[in-house]
């Protein structure tokens, strides 16, 4: 993860085999009260059977996204 004009810009890796249908949402999380934070990938609203799927190299773009809450 990286911040690039304040927004951060994370790169994945994902397992073969899973398969992501594009509209996906993706969204920050705090995982611990330290403040590690986690991608949480949610699926679309509606999925059907041959829906498209990201690939290589696909971004989920920013209006999908959202920031983690913090508590500060």
């Amino acid at each position: 993860m990286e911040a690039r004009n304040y927004t951060a810009v994370t790169t994945l890796r994902i397992r073969d085999g899973v398969q992501l249908p594009q509209g996906r949402t993706a969204e920050l999380r705090s995982a611990t009260p330290l403040g590690d934070v986690c991608v949480l990938i949610r699926p679309p609203d509606r999925t059907g059977a041959g829906a498209p799927l990201l690939g290589d190299g696909d971004t989920i773009p920013i209006e999908s996204t959202t920031a983690a809450a913090t508590v500060e």
